[in-house]
């Protein structure tokens, strides 16, 4: 009867993935996408679990990088990846996520699929010290799903001698690794010199970045503490943001005195972003209703310190739910308000801010009353920069298939810039495809930018992901790095597109408006 099953299986899958390898096989333009049916086939491909099936996931993928809309091709190919169920299949995507011959984007995508797939996988390619000399991004993916997977009891090693000295051999690859140490804080029972790599990581790692995703992952003590306290002293927006984050996430009472302080350093400065943020952590720890008002909140704290904490030690005290310290509904502060802009009626709290706009023809093409949307982005852009105090900092960005920038950094807003930034968005040729993801990933890193306000209909047609699942998946990942805002303007009447937009203004404490 198995037997029997097994050749209706063969005999049903076979000739079906022949016809799908044929059809995505001939998609190279336009003319043989449409006609070959190759986004069908794809979604079809992406149902089927074999290892022959995934095995052509991983062949083609790399050949439609640069083919007439690849990405929704490839976009079918990393959900099918997503969905290894057997050890064949993560076998298959983890030799790929170790062979340095394939494209960045493939091997960081087979990694982030074995993360997520249920399926059991081997050890030997995850052990590869060939992601040591990986790209920076590539290795920190590494880290992360090979302890993720550990820590699931997804990983086989081969032979009893491996399978026992497997948790030892993880422990040491994770160990000389190197910062942000995602990977290592993962493993269960992890130990006091795992700690201790992850706080100086937190504390003393080059690259701020890395230094905010190893806060995230540390929780209580002193050294906890110190480690807050130093990243609200700094001036980086991701260290800032997981600080703020995580306090309230681990009822870190103890902070208080100093997101105290971080209120009155952004209360004497300019008055931008954090004002809001430090203050909307300190209602969420505290339940006291004091806004930005500095004087306030030391009053209070000179009064009631000493049983607040009493109290929270006895769990009585409960941190409100704040999953990010952005502009969560019900959690308005209130008092001295930071320095706001308004842009589509949407306020914008921020002082380091980039305007990313969609550069597709949707823009030349849509309508908002008797304006096209470019020409409404181009009116508000003149409006809002006309808020901003002189020497705030902005920059304005196209979505193309790459990112167009008026300056290459932040510039400071004044009449030239805001009369370049104005001129520069009205002359620009809207048409073509955008690379959504792959542009806002860019900016959410660039030097500076604390805030991004995303004005288009939230969809991409180029780049590393179109697919909006996909995209609110990575960009989540890169805010708790980068920390950055995302505000979202949405000129499209698109239901799933507009989500997307929700959702990712959501997941980065951004607030969205539909024009």
């Amino acid at each position: 009867m198995l037997l029997a099953c097994a050749l209706w299986l063969a005999q049903s899958t076979g000739p079906e993935l022949a016809d799908l390898e044929q059809r995505l096989r001939q998609a190279t333009d336009k003319n043989s996408y449409e006609s070959s049916g190759a986004y069908e086939a794809a979604r079809e491909l992406a149902e089927l679990r074999s290892p022959a099936a995934m095995r052509l996931r991983l062949e083609l993928f790399d050949q439609k990088l640069d083919t007439y809309r690849g990405v929704y091709l490839r976009d079918w190919f990393y959900s099918g990846m997503q969905r290894a169920a057997s050890f064949e299949e993560a076998q298959l995507l983890a030799a790929a996520a170790a062979d340095r011959k394939r494209s960045e984007l493939q091997r960081l995508l087979c990694l982030r699929a074995l993360a997520a797939c249920p399926a059991q996988v081997p050890a030997k390619p995850l052990l590869d010290k060939v992601f040591d000399k990986a790209p920076p991004a590539l290795q920190r993916e590494w880290q992360r799903t090979l302890g993720r997977v550990f820590a699931a009891g997804r990983l086989e090693a081969e032979g009893k001698s491996e399978s026992q000295k497997l948790s030892a051999t993880v422990r040491e690859r994770l160990r000389a690794a190197g910062p942000p140490y995602s990977g290592l804080a993962a493993l269960p029972g992890a130990e006091t010199e795992d700690w201790a790599r992850i706080l100086q990581a937190a504390l003393e790692a080059k690259d701020p970045c890395d230094r905010a995703e190893a806060l995230r992952s540390l929780s209580g003590g002193e050294a906890h503490l110190r480690a807050l306290d130093l990243a609200l002293q700094t001036s980086h927006c991701g260290l800032r943001t997981a600080a703020l984050e995580s306090a309230v996430a681990d009822r870190e009472f103890r902070a208080i005195p100093g997101l105290i302080a971080a209120l009155e350093q952004e209360a004497g400065g300019a008055r931008g972003r954090f004002l809001g943020d430090c203050a909307r952590a300190l209602q969420a720890l505290t339940g006291q209703q004091f806004g930005t008002s500095t004087t306030l909140w030391r009053r209070w704290w000179a009064d009631e310190s000493d049983r607040f904490l009493a109290d929270a030690l006895q769990g009585k005290v409960q941190a409100a739910a704040l999953p990010t310290v952005g502009h969560a509904p019900g959690k308005e502060v209130h008092g001295d308000q930071a320095t706001v802009a308004q842009i589509f009626g949407l306020p914008v709290d921020s002082q380091r801010v980039a305007i990313v706009v969609d550069g597709s023809g949707s823009m030349r093409i849509g309508k908002l009353g008797e304006k096209t949307c470019a020409e409404a982005a181009a009116g508000e852009l003149e409006k809002y920069l006309g808020q901003l105090p002189d020497g705030a900092l902005f920059n304005v960005v196209v979505i193309a298939d790459a990112p167009v920038p008026l300056y290459k950094k932040l510039t400071a807003a004044a009449k030239r810039s805001r009369g370049e930034a104005v001129a520069f968005l009205r002359g620009y040729d809207f048409g073509g495809t955008s690379a959504l993801y792959d542009v806002l990933l860019s900016v959410q890193n660039e030097p500076d930018v604390d805030t991004i306000v995303l004005i288009g209909d939230g969809g991409g047609s180029s780049g590393s992901h179109q697919y909006a699942g996909h995209m609110l998946d990575g960009l989540r990942r890169e805010y708790m790095r980068t920390g950055v805002r995302i505000h979202g303007i949405c000129v499209g009447d698109d239901a799933p597109k507009i989500r997307f937009m929700e959702d990712l203004a959501a997941a980065t404490g951004g607030r969205t408006k539909q024009p």
